[in-house]
Parts: C-alpha cells; structure tokens; sequence
C-alpha cells in the first residue's frame, strides 16, 4: 500500500513537498524504474494468491454462488486485461533514429524516422520509446512528448527531451540508425485546439513546453494562440529559433527562466483571453497546482483549465 501511494497514485506526492522529497530520494538511492516495474508486475502474484485464498476457506463455500461470482469476477478482469494489452500491443511502431544532437548540456534532440512510411501523430501526442538494442540505455518503455507537428514531415517525429532523470541521461548513447520501438501515439490535444474557437493559452512548465510547441507549429496562424513558459531552458539557442519562428508566424510568445507571478500573469494575459480563453498546461504535477490556483484567483473557471502533469 505504501509503494502505491508513493509510485502509482500522486494525489499526495503532488501536494505534500515532504513525500515529494521522499519518493526522489527513493527512486535516487533505493529503486530505479526497473525495480518499480517489478515491483508492480508482483500484482499479478498478489491476485493468484487472492484467489487461492478464497478457494481455500471452507465456510466461503457455505453462501450459495459466492465463489462462482467471484471466479466469474476474476476470469471477466483477467480478459479484459488481457484484451487491453493485445489492444496496445497493435498501437505499437517502429522507427529508425534520424538524428540525436546536443542542443545545450542537459537537452538532446532525437527525430525518428518511421519504417512504414506516413504514421499518424497528432500535434501534442505523446510516445513510450523503447530502445531494444543500445548498449547502456534502459530497454523499458518511457514517456515523451512530441516537439514535432506532423503537418512539417508526418514521416518524422522529434523530441525534446531535458536530461533529467537517470534514463533520460542515456539518450545521449542511442546512434543513428538505432532501431527505436513506440507505443501509441496518445494524447487529446490536438482535438482540443482543432476544435477550439476562443483563444488559447499554451502555458508550459519547464520539459512541458515539448508538446505545447508541437501545437503551437501546427496552428500557427489558424488558432489565435499563445506561448506562455517559464524554465531553465527559455535561453537555450534551439528553443529561441523556434520562438523566433513562433512569433513571425503570429503566435503570442512570453517566455521567462523564473515562473510567472500573478502580477507578471496579469500583465501578460489580454482581457479577452482572460474573458473567454482556455487554458493548457504541461508540467510537474505540483507546479501546474500552483498554476491552476494563481488562473483561478484571477477569473479561469475550472472548465477553461486543461492540463497534463508529468508525474509517473
């Protein structure tokens, strides 16, 4: 109980700084993503040992049907999974490494070329990448935004990816040609700008700016957009090229190291965005809470507030 509060769910790691501190010195010193992962695969001994346990005791067999509904109970789970897992197996794809540069001390640059010709991403989409045959880097899947917007090259995909963590430090290893595994494309995005007809804030929070760019270029001067972000990276030479070009094509763009404060918020944000606009946000868990609280003191509702917290 104690690893799924501190690894699966992040209602309290989000809001309490203490076990926030906790789970990092943890996943730092204790438990790499590997271990977690096996540490969540025991569920499946933890389910057979369940239902050992109920076909062991002899007065459950006393209440009539009891242990038939729960044998039905365990099987219907059991295939949903199963069906679930078939399911996500076909969203997989594979790619081949185009390109992996250095664009500072702590950001690379990996674009994927897909094998079977055109894939179909959508701007904002995120991927679990796996690199099944690199020397030194993980072969677990992990999580990255796009940066890319398919209407560019839908035969590409890149990503921004801000070393971090200990995986995300290996990436700088993963050769050109190297044969990459996907999983996905997911996210909602796109569908949510394409459908939108108010002005949007794409409000991102240090690496959550990735997808908000992949947005940003793909509706670049069909959506009235703008750029709100705020991280350690706002000066890098890469992103100011893309910012540039952000700009010339219409997009609003406020960029700053420090995070926003509600007086920098009310400077920037117009009275019509802050009337009718909607909101997304990428970013650390506990600093899009922070994010939400300041847009709702200053008039967001709830509904005009979309975000996606980077928390595994």
């Amino acid at each position: 109980m104690a690893n799924a509060v501190l690894f699966l769910s992040g209602w309290l790691v989000d809001r309490l700084l203490f076990l926030k501190r906790f789970k990092t010195w943890i996943e730092g010193r204790l438990l790499n993503h590997q271990v977690t992962m096996w540490i969540h695969r025991l569920n499946f001994v933890v389910i057979a040992l369940i239902w050992l346990h109920v076909h062991l005791i002899p007065r459950l067999g006393i209440v009539p049907g009891f242990r038939l509904t729960f044998d039905i109970y365990t099987v219907v789970t059991i295939i949903l999974y199963c069906w679930r897992k078939l399911k996500v197996s076909r969203s997989y794809s594979t790619a081949i490494v185009k390109e992996n540069i250095s664009l500072g001390s702590s950001m690379q640059k990996l674009t994927l070329q897909f094998k079977a010709g055109k894939k179909n991403y959508r701007a904002g989409d995120f991927y679990f990448l796996a690199f099944k045959r690199v020397k030194g880097v993980s072969k677990e899947p992990h999580p990255f935004s796009v940066s890319s917007a398919p209407r560019n090259n839908p035969h590409e995909v890149s990503f921004m990816i801000h070393q971090l963590g200990d995986f995300t430090q290996q990436i700088i290893k993963v050769p050109v040609g190297a044969e990459v595994k996907l999983e996905g494309p997911f996210g909602l995005f796109d569908r949510e700008v394409q459908n939108s007809e108010v002005p949007l804030i794409l409000y991102g929070l240090g690496s959550g700016v990735a997808p908000l760019i992949s947005l940003a270029q793909q509706y670049a001067r069909a959506k009235q957009l703008h750029l709100i972000w705020s991280g350690p990276q706002v000066n890098n030479p890469a992103y100011q090229k893309i910012l540039g070009e952000l700009k010339k094509k219409g997009v609003r763009v406020d960029v700053q190291i420090h995070r926003f404060l509600a007086t920098d918020l009310i400077r920037i944000i117009s009275s019509n965005e802050l009337k009718q606009g909607k909101v997304i946000i990428v970013g650390s868990a506990s600093r899009i809470l922070d994010v939400r609280r300041r847009l709702r003191k200053l008039g967001f509702s709830k509904d005009r507030l979309i975000d996606e917290r980077l928390t595994l």
